[in-house]
């Protein structure tokens, strides 16, 4: 009996004693992102984690988006397109860049004939929150006969006193007319 316990003890310490091998498996090389969207003119930089060696980008259609030798995209124009990040020696990764023209805001609140403004031309609300719009015509009152309609009323209303009120992500065009203009 003794002799079967010396031999299970020298076995485990044998066993303690030979080297592990690492059992965890390294992690692959990724971007940072594999879908990005940027507006025109604009940049956003990705970046290749779990990697050490050296890696080269390019872009599929430079004309839609760049980058640079360190992954620095810039949006050219609106278009979707894919960035490559070549890994030396291994794989290539790559990422869908999509490119959006940026919102513009309108330059000038009035209608072609100057016979009334409104009080706000460009607004950003929240879902669910409202705002108050106004027509301002020339003679100084507000509101005279005004027909308030939304263009997308999925994103927003707005009823005939001029509260609009926010119903979902999104953008919309608020029409005030007056006399059918």
């Amino acid at each position: 009996m003794k002799k079967k316990q010396i031999r299970f003890v020298t076995l485990a310490i044998i066993l303690l004693l030979l080297p592990t091998s690492n059992v965890l498996a390294k992690a692959k090389p990724k971007l940072s992102k594999t879908s990005i969207t940027i507006t025109k003119g604009k940049t956003y930089t990705l970046k290749v984690k779990n990697n050490k060696k050296k890696v080269k980008w390019s872009s599929k259609n430079r004309k839609i988006a760049t980058v640079s030798s360190k992954g620095k995209v810039k949006a050219i124009k609106s278009g979707t397109t894919y960035v490559y990040a070549k890994i030396k020696g291994s794989k290539t990764l790559k990422c869908k860049v999509k490119v959006k023209n940026p919102i513009t805001k309108p330059t000038s609140s009035s209608n072609t004939n100057n016979n009334f403004s409104i009080s706000k031309i460009y607004s950003k609300l929240s879902m669910q929150q409202s705002q108050k719009l106004y027509a301002i015509f020339e003679s100084g009152k507000s509101n005279e006969t005004v027909k308030w309609e939304s263009t997308n009323k999925e994103v927003a209303t707005i009823d005939q006193s001029g509260l609009v009120k926010a119903k979902s992500i999104g953008t919309t065009i608020i029409i005030a007319t007056y006399n059918n203009i």
